[in-house]
Order: C-alpha cells, then sequence, then structure tokens
C-alpha cells in the first residue's frame, strides 16, 4: 500500500509540474516531428513492457530482462503511420523535469532504445529530454488499437 502511495504521490507531483491545463509545449511538437522522423526509418519496433512497483531504476537493459511483456510490431516501409498515436501522445506532453526510476515501458526501433517511458508511462524521456503527459502510453495503445488492429 505504502509503495502505491508512493507511486500516485510522483504522478500528483508530476502533473504539479506540468501544470493541470497546460497547452503542449513547442518542444513536445519538435520532440514528436523527431520521433516520426525515426520512425519513417524503421520497419518494425518493439515494446518492453515492465510491471513492478516499489522504488527501483532499470537500465535499458534491464527494463529489456524484467519486461513481463514484450510485443514487436512490423511496420512494412516506415511505422510512422502505424504508430500515429504514439507520436501524438508525445506531441501533446509538456515538457517536464526528468526524474529517474520507475521505468515502465521501453520503445526501441529496431535496435536502438527510442523512447523511455517511466511513472504508469506518464514521463516520456527521448533524446535526453523528459515531457510529462496526463495519460499513460498503455491506455493510448489500448484505445488506439495499434497492438491489436
Amino acid at each position: 500500500m505504502l509503495k502505491s502511495v508512493f507511486s500516485l504521490s510522483c504522478i500528483a507531483a508530476l502533473s504539479a509540474y506540468a501544470g493541470p491545463n497546460a497547452v503542449a509545449d513547442v518542444s513536445s511538437s519538435v520532440a514528436a516531428d523527431r520521433l516520426e522522423q525515426r520512425l519513417n526509418e524503421v520497419t518494425e519496433v518493439r515494446f518492453f513492457f515492465v510491471s513492478r512497483t516499489g522504488n527501483y531504476d532499470f537500465s535499458d537493459a534491464e527494463i529489456r530482462e524484467y519486461s513481463s511483456v514484450t510485443l514487436l510490431r512490423k511496420c512494412g516501409g516506415g511505422c510512422s503511420d502505424i504508430m500515429t498515436p504514439v507520436i501524438d501522445h508525445l506531441r501533446s506532453a509538456t515538457l517536464a523535469e526528468c526524474i529517474s526510476g520507475q521505468q515502465s515501458t521501453l520503445l526501441m526501433l529496431g535496435d536502438i532504445t527510442a523512447v523511455r517511458y517511466s511513472f504508469s508511462s506518464r514521463m516520456i524521456e527521448l533524446e535526453g529530454r523528459c515531457y510529462f503527459s496526463e495519460t499513460g502510453l498503455r491506455d493510448v495503445l489500448r484505445e488506439d488499437h495499434l497492438i491489436f488492429p
């Protein structure tokens, strides 16, 4: 129970930092454009999902090792079209201070780590910058039928 309260308090703090009614930051739009470009260059993406409670801070290799679900999504001649919900998720996020730990999802483009998600996939880390979204990536994937069309 204490661990869950800690996670919820971290999410509340992140939400307050990003601002409850914040408009998408220009930087998140630029980051989304970069992600879209990189997605155009690959024919598959991999998601690694970690289901864990408590305080932890994993490297990318540990996220891959400890993931409870791993998904490979082949996209053909470029993945940007099929990954539009993921791009839009980043585009709508707001610039935030990076906070380490609580990694929940890793998105890899081919063999390259592209995006690291933490705090119930609400904290998005791309190219050393972090963004906060009110919605977690898992909810986006579930609602947009990205995994199971």
